[in-house]
């Protein structure tokens, strides 16, 4: 995880714009894109325990490795808790790191996809190793949360019922298995797509 921060902060690219070393060091990103700059800051797990209930956490990013089973399924748990427990209704991102070792893979690509179509996650194959999709991945974070933001429909102060959100949640769900009859994508692979 803490490689990939460090090859988000060098994309080739976007254009990053780290003033401060010392903001880089605290996870902090600024990226120039579209002509419009944003500014990331990367947490830990631990520290987003604390923040879960915070308005500033936009997105989430879960990691794991495609050539460790414990690591997928430690990563399902967590997507599961964010969604359910917490109802983390903002982006979430399942990446699948390590793909360059293609042949100690085990997790299949079709298996993560499956988890993140089940739990609206967005889907992406990275190799820190190669700068494989890293930058991808970034600008699809970015995307992501602009378009959430510039949405007519969101509002932090806003507050869902949990009936609303079950109901919303079952709607999403059914909408995305009506979409993929006859259509060989998954949606979750189009980091872009909202």
């Amino acid at each position: 995880k803490k490689s990939l921060k460090n090859q988000f902060a060098t994309s080739e690219e976007l254009y990053i714009n780290n003033k401060n070393d010392s903001n880089r060091d605290q996870g902090e990103i600024c990226v120039l894109m579209d002509d419009e700059e944003s500014c990331v800051i990367f947490v830990d797990e631990t520290e987003l325990a604390n923040q879960a209930e915070n308005e500033l956490v936009d997105s989430i990013v879960v990691v794991f490795s495609v050539v460790d089973n414990k690591s997928f399924k430690n990563g399902v748990r967590k997507i599961e808790m964010i969604r359910q427990e917490f109802e983390f209704e903002k982006p979430l991102f399942l990446v699948a790191n390590k793909v360059d070792q293609a042949r100690q893979r085990v997790v299949t690509e079709k298996d993560a996809k499956k988890v993140a179509t089940r739990y609206n996650c967005k889907y992406i194959e990275t190799s820190v190793a190669l700068n494989h999709n890293v930058d991808q991945l970034l600008a699809g974070i970015i995307r992501q949360v602009r378009s959430r933001r510039q949405s007519s429909t969101y509002n932090p102060e806003c507050e869902m019922t949990k009936d609303t959100k079950t109901a919303s949640m079952f709607t999403k769900i059914l909408l995305q298995k009506l979409m993929k009859i006859g259509h060989p994508d998954f949606l979750c692979t189009r980091l872009f797509d909202v």
